[in-house]
This record gives C-alpha cells, sequence and structure tokens, in this order.
C-alpha cells in the first residue's frame, strides 16, 4: 500500500504530527551518528544513513539525499570489483 495514498486522506492535524515525530527522530539519529563518528562504540555512519532513511519517508529532500548516497555507494562497490 503507497504511504501517500493514505496521507491524503488522513486529517491534516494527524499529517503534520506525523511529519514532525519523523523529523525529531530523523534528526536526533542524525545527530547521535554524528557523535558516533567520535565514539568508538557507536556506528556513527550506519546512524547517519538509517536517520536519513526516517527522513526519507517523508522529505523528498532527505530521499535524494539517499538516493545519491546509495548511486554513490554502488559506484565504489563496482570499482573495487
Amino acid at each position: 500500500m503507497d504511504p501517500r495514498s493514505t496521507s491524503e486522506t488522513t486529517p491534516l492535524p494527524l499529517r503534520w504530527a506525523r511529519k514532525i515525530v519523523v523529523a525529531v527522530v530523523g534528526v536526533v539519529t542524525i545527530l547521535i551518528g554524528v557523535v558516533g563518528l567520535f565514539l568508538p562504540i557507536l556506528q556513527g555512519v550506519l546512524l547517519i544513513v538509517l536517520g536519513l532513511a526516517i527522513l526519507a519517508t517523508e522529505f523528498p529532500l532527505a530521499r535524494r539525499g539517499l538516493d545519491a548516497l546509495r548511486s554513490r555507494f554502488r559506484r565504489a562497490r563496482e570499482r573495487r570489483r
């Protein structure tokens, strides 16, 4: 089921609440990932990508960034082969 089709039938306050929750969770995950880049106990890059994936569920800019990151990883993987 396409999440965008259900969001059009959802009342506006619930859509805004969802966007706010997704934004807060995504940004906090990215910030923890940035801290994790400097701490040996956290996987910083993994948390940053996870935060970007969370944000990509609601924000097109994050989706484009995630797509660019995926294509960059694919090109790097192909170069190693």
